[in-house]
Order: structure tokens, then C-alpha cells, then sequence
């Protein structure tokens, strides 16, 4: 077991007790607020801070983490492609769009994924399951998750903009 894996187990749990011990310092400092000490307040605010900026650096690692995994064996050859289950023959354009992931944080916009896809790319140095959701507001943009990892399960690991995957879902607009 590697250690991002280790972190990804771990992670669940700290930002629960972590989200607890938050609630408790807030509620505290907002007591102390109210007692006019400000001192206390600050202090509190800061152990808060402290308590959660670890939970935004460890999803962020093993989001950075995944997104290496998963292109490692996206650059690797292709052996074969399966989309919902059905094996894939003419996937080029849409490799093509996948090798060229969106990792920027300017990625995110008011929208949410939608109808999911599962993928399954059988690589010379392994096997890579994606999950692909519509965006809510671009049909043509999918948002990429890698549940090989719990954190990248629910936080996508980037984008991309196919229309290649419009055969698989329909063509018709995100509701």
C-alpha cells in the first residue's frame, strides 16, 4: 500500500473529527466573542484554521497524486477501451481529449456532473477505471473522477470537452 493510499484511507476520518473539533473551537470563540475577549477569539480562530488547512492539503495531494496515476497510464499504449461496459473501436478523438485533462482551477464553474459514464481503459501497464459525469450546464464537458482513490471518488481529478461520448449518452442538452 502506497502512502498517498494510506492518506486517502485516513483522510475521511480526520476531516470528520477534524470538522467536530472545528464546530467546538467556533462555538467557543463565538462564546468569547460575546465575553468581549477578543484574545481569546483570535486565538480560537487561528487553532481553527490550523485545524482545517490540513484537510484542503491533503485532498489537494492525493487529487495531485491521482492525476499523475492517471496519466502515467494514459500515455501508456492502449490495449483495449470499454465504455458502460461495451468495448470501444473507435475511442481516437476522445483518448485524444482525455490525454489533454483540464487540471487548471480554472475549471470550475456553477455547474454540477450529471449522467455518469464508466470507463475502462486496459493499458501495457495496468487497468485505469474513470468515471466521466456531464456537466450540468455543457453537454460536451465531462467531469473526470478516479475511484481508484475515495478522495478522487467525489472530487473530480480534472475536465475535459469530447463530443465524442455523444453516441453513449445522446446528444441532447443537460437538463
Amino acid at each position: 500500500m502506497s502512502f498517498v493510499q494510506v492518506i486517502d484511507i485516513i483522510f475521511p476520518i480526520y476531516l470528520i473529527l477534524s470538522a467536530v473539533v472545528f464546530l467546538v473551537i467556533w462555538i467557543s470563540a463565538m462564546i468569547s466573542l460575546l465575553n468581549s475577549n477578543r484574545t481569546l477569539f483570535f486565538r480560537m480562530f487561528v487553532v481553527g484554521a490550523a485545524i482545517l488547512t490540513p484537510n484542503f492539503l491533503t485532498s489537494s495531494y492525493v487529487v495531485s497524486e491521482a492525476q499523475n496515476e492517471v496519466n502515467k497510464l494514459l500515455l501508456s499504449e492502449i490495449v483495449s477501451i470499454h465504455i458502460d461496459g461495451a468495448t470501444s473501436s473507435h475511442a481516437n478523438q476522445w483518448l485524444f481529449d482525455l490525454r489533454h485533462l483540464d487540471t487548471s482551477f480554472s475549471r470550475y464553474h456553477q455547474s454540477h456532473p450529471i449522467r455518469t459514464i464508466t470507463v475502462l481503459l486496459q493499458t501495457k501497464k495496468g487497468d485505469l477505471e474513470l468515471k466521466l459525469g456531464r456537466d450540468s450546464d455543457n453537454p460536451q464537458e465531462y467531469w473526470v473522477f478516479y475511484p481508484h482513490f475515495i478522495t478522487t471518488s467525489y472530487n473530480d481529478i480534472g475536465k475535459i470537452v469530447t463530443t465524442s461520448l455523444d453516441s453513449y449518452l445522446g446528444s441532447e442538452a443537460a437538463n
